[in-house]
Order: C-alpha cells, then structure tokens, then sequence
C-alpha cells in the first residue's frame, strides 16, 4: 500500500520498528503502522493547530518529543493559517499532548536528541543549544544553554556526543558541550547540512542530509540507531 507523506522533515523509527514522521507541511505527528496505513499521534493542542512539526526523537518506552516551528505554514509567523501562538516543544505519551517549553530562549525551537541514558533532553534554539532534564513522568525542567551554536537536525552518538548541523558542515561535540571537531561537507552548490542519522550494520556510518544531497562517512565511534536496534 503506498502511503503519501506531505512535507515530511523529522523522520525516526519507534520501538516496534515503526516509522514516525514530523510532517511539517501537514504540522502534524504520524505514525506508519507495519500495514502501510497512517495513524496521527498529533496535529494540535487546546483545540489550536501546530505551527509546523519539524523534528522529533523518540523514547525507549514510546514517550514523542518533538518541535513545533514556523515552517509549516506560508508566510511562516505571519500567516493567517497560524492557530497556535508560541513556538514549542511537545511531548505525546499515552494519546496525551503536552507543551514542555514555549518559545525556549525566544527563538523557534528545531532540532531535538536525547542523551544516550534517556536523561536529558537537548534542543536547537534561537542559536543556541539547550539541555533539559527529564523527569521521571517524561516531562522535562531545569533548562539552560550547553553551548551557543545553531543547528538544523542533531543526533547523539553511543558516548553522548552530539552531533550538530550549523551549515555546510557537522559539528560535533562531547555532553559538557566541548567542541570535538568539524566535519567540512564538500564545497558544492546549495550544500547545508540540514539532519544526520547513524546507519550500517555497526552503527558506524554518517548519513547527512544536505538539501540537495545526501552524503555518507564512516566514523570510528558507533552512534544510536532508533528503534529496536539501538
């Protein structure tokens, strides 16, 4: 069955092995199930409809954390299709949507990862990198900036270092928020890192998303992989 995904951005895998989609055209959280059909897991709250769900990472124990930014919508904050009037950052769990943080640091929150242990919660914000703490209900308190930095999409790789997309480049960088190093993608035309993803049999290769290309690296260090393969 095929299965039409508009304006998809954040894409992960649940702990079935299912895929969950921020589709950010349809400001929405889908899920596909094994049998190609589509379920959304979210599309508004207090009746109010999201501005453009960007991207997501999930929980070991189904909990959805995602960002809801501008994107979604023509015109972005001025639309007149805007319903929701801050930016957020939302947590679905057990079919209940709650905002963890409006407007973090006054920016548009965009990329978002969780520490390898499920603790702590980082978010791309208005320039900055932001780190929460997640509380055993899955909500998360007690924000405040690990680094200044932009970034578009990020992930965690097996040791807690997170892996940034601040433009024609990767950035990577250790929990306290040191810098590591940089990964320079090749100098070609409309070239942007805009997501990366761990992928290979042993987790060792970097998939990066780069508007209009994809490009591939081995690392020497193994990164996390959502869903059931870890």
């Amino acid at each position: 069955m095929a299965v039409i995904l508009i304006g998809s951005n954040g894409l992960t895998l649940d702990p079935q092995g299912r895929l969950v989609i921020a589709a950010m055209a349809d400001r929405a959280i889908a899920r596909i199930e094994k049998d190609g059909t589509r379920t959304v897991l979210a599309d508004r709250w207090d009746g109010k409809r999201f501005n453009g769900t960007n991207d997501l990472v999930v929980k070991s124990n189904g909990a959805v954390y995602f960002t809801d930014f501008p994107g979604g919508m023509r015109g972005r904050e001025k639309s007149p299709a805007r319903e929701m009037p801050f930016f957020a950052v939302y947590l679905v769990k057990d079919g209940t949507v709650t905002p963890l943080v409006r407007d973090p640091e006054g920016g548009t929150p965009n990329g978002i990862a969780l520490s390898p242990d499920e603790k702590i919660l980082y978010v791309g914000s208005a320039g900055k990198i932001l780190r929460y703490d997640i509380q055993p209900d899955d909500t998360a308190a007690n924000g405040r900036v690990l680094f200044e930095g932009r970034t578009d999409g990020m992930k965690v790789d097996r040791a807690g270092n997170l892996y940034t997309t601040p433009g024609a480049a990767v950035g990577i960088f250790a929990p306290d928020g040191t810098a590591l190093g940089v990964i320079h993608l090749p100098d070609l035309l409309g070239v942007s890192a805009t997501n990366v993803a761990f992928g290979d049999p042993d987790s060792m290769g970097l998939y990066i998303t780069a508007r209009t290309h994809l490009f591939r690296m081995r690392l020497k260090a193994p990164g996390i992989r959502p869903g059931p393969i870890g």
